[in-house]
C-alpha cells in the first residue's frame, strides 16, 4: 500500500506536497510515473520529477495541437525518437529554469535580510546618537548650574567675609585700635581653603545620579587642585599628605600652621613641634 503523501501527489500533482516527501517516498513517486532519477539529493530529486512531469505535459500538449486525431496511431518510430529527445531537452530546461528561480528566490531573502539587519544598525545608530547629544545636552546645562551656584556661593562667602570685616573694625574702633593690615595674604589662604571645603564636603543631592555626582565631586575637586597651584602628580601627592597631616593637628596648632600657609609637609611639622612647645 502506497504512503498516504505518495497517493496525494499522484493524485493532485501538488508541489507542496512534493516538498514533504522523504527520499523513499520521492523514488516512488518516481517509479509510478516511470521517471529516472539521476540525483541522489533530495532537493534536486524534487526538482527532477516536477521537471519531467511538466515536459511531459508540454509535449502531449505540443503533440495534440501538432498531430490530427485521424492519423496518430500512423506515427513513425523516427518521429517518436525526436519526440523522446525534445522531452529531454524540455526536461532539462525545466530543471534549469526551477534551478534559477530557487537562486532568485535565495537571492532576494538575502537581500532582504541584509536590508534589514542595515535599518536596524541605522536605527541604533540614531538612537545612540540622540542619547549622546541629550548627554552632552544635560552636561552643558549641569555645568551652567554649578556654575551659577559657584558664583552664588563666591558671592555669599564674600559677604560674609565683608560683613565679619566691618564688626571686627567696629570692635578695633571701640578698643582704639589701628586697623588690620590690608588681607590680601588672608584672601589667597581662603581661596584653596574654600574649594578645599566644596570637594571634602560635596554629597549627592536629592534627584541627582551617581554620574551627576562624581561629575562634581571631580569638578570641585579639579578646583581645589588649581587654586592650590598642583599641576603634576607630585603636586597632588604632596597635597594630600600635607592635608592627611593638617587633619591630626589640634585645632589651634593647626589654625597657626594655615595661618603660616606653609606648603611643605616637614615645614608644617616643624611649625606644629615649635607651636607645641610654646602652647
Amino acid at each position: 500500500m502506497e504512503d498516504d503523501k505518495v497517493t496525494r501527489f499522484i493524485d493532485t500533482r501538488d508541489e507542496h506536497v512534493l516538498e514533504d516527501c522523504t527520499k523513499a517516498q520521492l523514488q516512488s513517486i518516481a517509479d509510478h510515473f516511470g521517471i529516472k532519477l539521476r540525483s541522489s539529493r533530495v532537493g534536486e530529486r524534487r526538482l527532477e520529477i516536477m521537471a519531467q512531469l511538466r515536459a511531459r505535459d508540454e509535449a502531449l500538449g505540443e503533440e495534440r495541437q501538432q498531430t490530427p486525431a485521424s492519423v496518430g496511431e500512423h506515427l513513425s518510430i523516427g518521429g517518436s525518437s525526436r519526440g523522446s529527445s525534445g522531452s529531454r531537452r524540455s526536461v532539462k530546461l525545466e530543471i534549469l529554469k526551477l534551478q534559477l528561480e530557487a537562486q532568485l528566490c535565495k537571492e532576494e531573502r538575502e537581500q532582504e535580510a541584509q536590508l534589514c539587519k542595515e535599518e536596524r544598525e541605522a536605527e541604533a545608530q540614531l538612537r545612540k546618537e540622540e542619547r549622546e547629544a541629550q548627554l552632552r545636552k544635560e552636561e552643558r546645562e549641569h555645568e551652567a548650574q554649578l556654575r551659577r551656584e559657584e558664583r552664588e556661593l563666591e558671592a555669599r562667602l564674600k559677604q560674609q567675609e565683608v560683613e565679619a570685616n566691618k564688626e571686627v573694625d567696629l570692635k578695633r574702633a571701640e578698643l582704639g585700635l589701628a586697623p588690620p593690615a590690608p588681607p590680601q595674604q588672608e584672601d589667597r589662604r581662603l581661596t584653596p581653603e574654600c574649594y578645599r571645603k566644596r570637594f571634602r564636603e560635596c554629597t549627592r543631592s536629592p534627584g541627582k545620579s551617581y554620574v551627576e555626582t562624581a561629575r562634581e565631586m571631580k569638578r570641585k575637586f579639579l578646583k581645589w587642585l588649581e587654586s592650590e597651584g598642583a599641576k603634576s602628580a607630585e603636586d597632588v601627592k604632596r597635597l594630600m599628605v600635607l592635608e592627611k597631616f593638617m587633619s591630626m593637628l589640634s585645632p589651634e596648632i593647626r589654625v597657626r600652621v594655615k595661618e603660616a600657609d606653609i606648603k611643605d609637609l616637614r615645614a608644617a611639622a616643624d611649625r606644629a613641634d615649635m607651636l607645641e612647645e610654646v602652647l
